[in-house]
């Protein structure tokens, strides 16, 4: 999830939604209870459908995530991006989808560094890392995208840049450890 200024959540649901394809969410607490509203239901097809990472905001307040669906092509997911619109209202555009084999594709993790060091994990990923990382002797983070210092939200940042010595961007290289396991659904 990410969090807003005001303390307001973000996050997204892998169903659901006008297409049952997936949402991007806002949490808004209030009067002691907590508020949903949906910016963005995904359509599917080139837009991408089942929002599977952790979003990122930059200062403008932009949103983005990747899906691990849609696309063109292999189907093989797309990064996403919700730009407010000042009036309430989100716009979605679609940077960039992921071409497949050899290519990447089916983007499930995402590690995000600053050029001064600072580091954002995804998922499990925030467990250890950031404790090895406080912890050794020399930090070199292999990380999916690399973007200029100050662009992270100092909110959402994992292990600050002191802990970090050196950076490796690989893009959204395969990662042989992860696999994509389905089953058929049985009959009811």
């Amino acid at each position: 999830m990410a969090v807003d200024t005001a303390g307001n959540l973000y996050g997204t649901t892998y169903y659901a939604g006008v297409h049952d394809v997936g949402t991007v969410y806002k949490l808004t607490h209030a009067g002691g209870a907590w508020h949903e509203t949906v910016l963005y239901s995904f359509k599917g097809g080139s837009n991408g459908s089942a929002p599977i990472s952790t979003l990122v905001a930059d200062k403008s307040g932009n949103l983005y995530g990747t899906t691990s669906d849609g696309g063109t092509g292999c189907a093989c997911g797309v990064i996403f991006k919700l730009a407010p619109n000042g009036n309430g209202t989100w716009t979605e555009s679609t940077p960039y989808r992921f071409p497949g084999s050899p290519d990447a594709g089916f983007s499930y993790n995402g590690m995000v560094a600053d050029t001064a060091g600072n580091l954002i994990y995804r998922k499990t990923a925030r467990n250890f890392n950031p404790m090895m990382a406080t912890a050794a002797k020399v930090t070199v983070a292999e990380v999916e995208h690399l973007v200029p210092a100050g662009e992270l939200n100092p909110d959402h940042i994992h292990t600050p840049g002191i802990f970090v010595k050196r950076i490796v961007e690989v893009g959204t290289a395969q990662k042989r450890i992860e696999f994509r396991n389905t089953r058929p659904r049985t009959a009811a």
